[in-house]
């Protein structure tokens, strides 16, 4: 059987689990991940949930086709509410960093000491800010380029951190200390996204869009501050 091949998103993910010997996999959907993760090391034994029936049932079939399914369980889930034993590592990626905000709180009695791999569609900068002022360490951060789009990723685990300011949480606190490969890549990328968006609410006249204007203007700001010290 062929090895699995992950997009660059998806092999970011799984790095970032490293060799935690228990890990969960929240929206699981397909089960690619799931199935990568149970392969690359036979020891290892996951959680894999989804809120949706239908999805799982897809993970469920991967897995059965693959030969995993005994080191899986698979359960319909809300957030982490499948989780029933503590595992070394949390992975909830594709959502809104609000909905992964949500995820969490709801279910903080369960994460533990996990490593939390989280992957936000959106609102980046509100996840980091949220993670960061609720009891939460952002330990290592990651950017991925997967049909066009660059993705964020994040890893924290529960404990004491200082507040972000709001620069920070935008730009990423281990990002804009570490700078890696993709960073100027992706900071071009927002750069454009903004701009674009700066263009359609020039024409609002509504306090909200000037209110939106001048957010967009400083979040520009900040990214060609760190575009002129980040090597490409």
């Amino acid at each position: 059987m062929r090895d699995l091949v992950l997009d660059e998103r998806l092999e970011t993910l799984a790095a970032l689990v490293g060799d935690a010997a228990t890990a969960a996999d929240i929206g699981a959907d397909h089960g690619l991940l799931a199935c990568a993760l149970l392969e690359r090391m036979p020891a290892r034994r996951m959680i894999v949930s989804d809120i949706s029936a239908p999805s799982l049932d897809k993970a469920r079939r991967l897995l059965g086709e693959r030969g995993l399914l005994d080191r899986a369980r698979l359960c319909v889930a809300d957030g982490l509410g499948g989780l029933d034993a503590p595992v070394e590592a949390i992975v909830i990626a594709g959502m809104g960093g609000g909905t992964i905000r949500a995820i969490l709180e709801a279910g903080r009695d369960r994460i533990g000491n996990a490593r939390l791999v989280l992957q936000p569609n959106l609102d980046a900068d509100r996840l980091r800010a949220d993670l960061c002022a609720g009891g939460f360490v952002i330990e290592d951060e990651r950017v991925a380029l997967c049909a066009g789009r660059y993705y964020p990723i994040i890893c924290a685990r529960q404990g004491v951190s200082a507040p972000l300011a709001a620069r920070e949480a935008f730009l990423g606190p281990v990002l804009l200390r570490t700078r890696p490969a993709r960073y100027a890549d992706y900071l071009a990328w927002m750069r454009g996204v903004r701009l674009g968006e700066l263009a359609r609410v020039r024409q609002g006249r509504s306090e909200r869009a000037q209110a939106r204007r001048r957010e967009l203007d400083e979040q520009i700001a900040w990214i060609e501050e760190a575009l002129a010290w980040t090597p490409r």
